[in-house]
């Protein structure tokens, strides 16, 4: 069920730091917090004294009073006999990508990959871990070495929460971890993430590939399903549980984290906040629930956002880059197709979507080819990147890709962290 306000939550811990799930923190929500003074029966302060019976002048003896300084020194070497109290031990620091706001970004869960050449370079890269079923882990590894060697990082995309009956350790769930089909989806089911000791080995195993890739950190999707039909009794609790074993996971193999969607009027986004490193979002705009993101926003981490429908780039656009967020429209199949981004926006003039065609057989290597191809005299000389589906000798023609794009808008200075400053949006 999608929420359709613009409010940031009507229930949970008090806004703006999760309650009670992660690092210990308190949960302070109840009346009046911070009055707890309590008074005594009746209503009498408790701090109240009797009354003493007058006696009359009393003739105390007289105390000379010690100097100043005298009585400094004093409460100096009582404080230094006073036993010390050990400082908590200090935060160690992150040993994995942290990143801040990203003001560019490329989703594209097929193969092989397309480079966004009508929105100019981007700093993240989202793409499968498996190649989409297609790419080896070796050409994966390639094309993330390509990536790096562009100046972007890279992201693993896999699911946590799912089976999916087409990927390689498809046999290694357990058949008690199985739920319900996921709608739309015939060939995923939802899996029972109470049972961490079963799922643990699958999903490390899926984490250490990306480590060996070469991916900079991992989007989880199916990491929010206590909302869903799953077959299972799921819990809030449950979900924040499962998710900070997996964050914990990732980060140990020195990988970043980014939560995927989440936003179900609850406390689980400021939950996941402290826990993740970013998050990816599926149409906050379309739904007009962007502003549930605001923990994410506060905490300078970066918010990937994707549209899927047909929202208005000029609506959408000025507020996304004022969020900040690096809005992009493209299709649900996530192809690489992308309509217009953010970071395009010049404040009026819609950016025109490049259509990527593939001729050619496959390549001879497993390396990503980087091809030229002038197009029509309306669009200037692209570069694209794709990515062979084998790595088998062949004696074909090599693969090539060519982009034809109308000119691109005026770019919108990319959004930094130093200069970042969150906005609410409307």
């Amino acid at each position: 069920m999608r929420f359709e306000g613009g409010t940031i939550r009507t229930s949970g811990p008090v806004a703006g730091r999760a309650g009670s799930h992660y690092g210990g923190l308190t949960d302070i929500s109840g009346p009046s917090f911070g009055a707890h003074y309590r008074r005594g029966p009746s209503g009498v302060s408790r701090s109240r004294r009797p009354a003493h019976n007058y006696r009359g002048p009393v003739d105390y003896p007289r105390v000379r009073r010690l100097p100043a300084v005298v009585l400094a020194v004093l409460f100096s070497l009582l404080l230094a006999s006073a036993p010390s109290v050990p400082a908590p031990p200090a935060r160690a620091a992150a040993t994995w990508w942290q990143p801040g706001p990203i003001s560019s970004w490329q989703y594209d869960l097929g193969w092989p990959v397309a480079a966004p050449t009508n929105l100019g370079a981007v700093q993240v890269y989202d793409v499968d871990y498996d190649g989409s079923e297609r790419g080896t882990e070796a050409q994966v590894a390639a094309l993330v070495a390509q990536i790096h060697g562009e100046g972007a990082k890279a992201l693993c995309y896999l699911e946590t929460g799912a089976w999916e009956n087409y990927r390689p350790d498809v046999g290694k769930y357990p058949a008690s971890l199985l739920g319900n089909t996921i709608s739309g989806y015939p060939n995923e089911r939802y899996v029972d993430i109470r049972q961490w000791s079963l799922l643990e080995p699958v999903l490390e195993a899926r984490f250490q590939q990306c480590k060996a890739e070469g991916f900079d950190g991992v989007e989880t999707d199916i990491d929010d399903s206590y909302t869903d039909n799953t077959g299972f009794p799921l819990t809030l609790a449950d979900q924040v549980s499962f998710d900070t074993e997996v964050a914990s996971d990732i980060h140990g193999l020195g990988l970043a984290w980014f939560l995927k969607n989440g936003i179900n009027n609850d406390a689980f986004v400021a939950d996941m906040e402290p826990v993740a490193d970013g998050t990816v979002n599926e149409q906050c705009w379309q739904y007009k629930e962007c502003s549930q993101l605001e923990p994410f926003a506060e905490a300078g981490k970066p918010i990937l956002n994707v549209e899927y429908a047909s929202p208005a780039e000029a609506t959408t656009c000025p507020e996304a880059l004022a969020f900040p967020m690096p809005s992009m429209h493209t299709d649900v199949n996530l192809d690489g197709t992308i309509a217009w981004g953010c970071w395009q926006y010049s404040g009026g003039t819609a950016t025109t979507t490049g259509a990527t065609t593939t001729t050619g057989a496959t390549t001879t290597t497993g390396a990503p080819t980087v091809t030229t191809a002038t197009t029509s005299p309306t669009s200037p000389a692209t570069t694209a990147t794709t990515m062979p589906p084998s790595t088998s000798a062949s004696t074909s023609s090599p693969t090539t890709t060519t982009t034809s794009v109308a000119p691109a808008t005026t770019a919108v200075t990319p959004t930094t962290a130093s200069a970042w400053k969150w906005h609410r949006p409307t």
